[in-house]
């Protein structure tokens, strides 16, 4: 049997499966398999695997209807794979040779490490660099991923992902099958914020490791990405509190850790409330509402604490807007009176207006 199935789930993404397939094959350790999954592209999906359909380490599942979310087909995958590891290679994304020769021997010399994962390059449709994980990563600790690190699965999520999804991209990550069967596999009911569901299902019961070197090129917000269509939904906000609320579930948050989670989930509140027309429907803020709640009194005053912080500042913001109006209107109200004057002074008709006029044309 492979030591790692490569899973590539893949939809509608034709112009990048070329490029996501030649840099698995293209991998420097060579002990793994291939699983294709095409969810019923209609794009020419199939017609580009069709070059790779006979080499003999791959293999592939077609659907012919659309099974409606990509966790159900991450699950199909691993229920599917032959190997101890697997790595779910999107097929969007694009990985450098040495990433399962980096993560594999991370994985064999850390057996309490259920997953692990690496620094991602962001790419755009050309594949062109345009930045790196750091700048979603530094906001919840400003050094921690700028180097290699172990940690305990459950610290990892009372500290870091309880804040935000710190393994944003599946591309970059290899697991432990048999902690995903564990764990009970992705919930296929959430159709945003499944994979860090799943992470932080998988670390509550292991340990992570980390690498610094950026070994998985993704390819970020394209017209076709999931991604993109989430942005600012405020779908976000619920699965973080029902991640928050799995978290707590198995362990409360170092104190210190409160007031910074409560912050955030208010930061959320406002920036999805901005942005999405569902923010306008009473009940998602109810649902939002209760699950907070639920997270307990503490959490519960830290989130009132954070939400009059706001109000406090938004406060201070709407009046520095207000004087900036007011300051306008006043340059407005005096560039109105030096026109009234110009034209008083300088007639449209009037013999200074001839006069200039004809200085004008002899400079022509």
């Amino acid at each position: 049997m492979p030591k790692v199935t490569v899973v590539i789930p893949s939809y509608n993404h034709g112009c990048f499966l070329a490029a996501r397939l030649d840099s698995v094959l293209a991998q420097t350790y060579r002990d793994f398999e291939v699983l294709f999954l095409d969810d019923a592209s209609t794009d020419d999906s199939l017609e580009v695997f069709a070059r790779y359909r006979d080499r003999p380490q791959v293999r592939a599942i077609v659907n012919e209807v659309n099974g409606g979310g990509v966790f159900r087909q991450w699950n199909r995958g691993v229920g599917e794979a032959r190997g101890e590891y697997v790595w779910l290679a999107e097929s969007d994304d694009v990985a450098d040779p040495a990433f399962l020769e980096t993560l594999v021997p991370l994985l064999d010399r850390h057996p309490n490490a259920g997953l692990a994962y690496c620094k991602s390059l962001h790419i755009d449709e050309d594949g062109r660099v345009t930045g790196d994980t750091d700048d979603w990563t530094r906001p919840v600790h400003p050094t921690r991923w700028s180097g290699d690190h172990v940690n305990g699965g459950p610290d990892e999520c009372r500290r870091y992902l309880c804040r935000r999804n710190t393994i944003p991209n599946a591309s970059a990550v290899v697991f432990r099958k048999r902690l995903y069967d564990q764990a009970g596999y992705a919930d296929e009911d959430m159709r945003l914020c499944g994979d860090w569901a799943m992470w932080v299902k998988m670390l509550l019961a292991s340990d992570v490791a980390y690498v610094a070197r950026p070994l998985n090129l993704w390819r970020v917000a394209h017209a076709a990405s999931v991604r993109r269509e989430a942005s600012g939904s405020m779908g976000c906000l619920e699965a973080h509190l029902t991640i928050l609320g799995r978290i707590v579930a198995a362990g409360p948050l170092p104190p210190e850790m409160i007031p910074v989670v409560a912050e955030d989930c208010v930061w959320g509140w406002q920036h999805h409330a901005d942005r999405d027309p569902e923010a306008e429907n009473p009940l998602t803020h109810s649902r939002c509402a209760r699950l907070a709640a639920e997270l307990g009194p503490a959490f519960q005053a830290a989130l009132v604490a954070a939400v009059m912080g706001h109000a406090v500042h938004s406060r201070r913001r709407l009046e520095g807007l207000e004087r900036r109006v007011a300051g306008l209107e006043r340059q407005a109200e005096e560039l109105a009176l030096w026109r009234r004057l110009h034209r008083l002074l300088v007639p449209e008709n009037g013999w200074r207006r001839r006069v200039a006029r004809s200085v004008v044309r002899l400079f022509r």
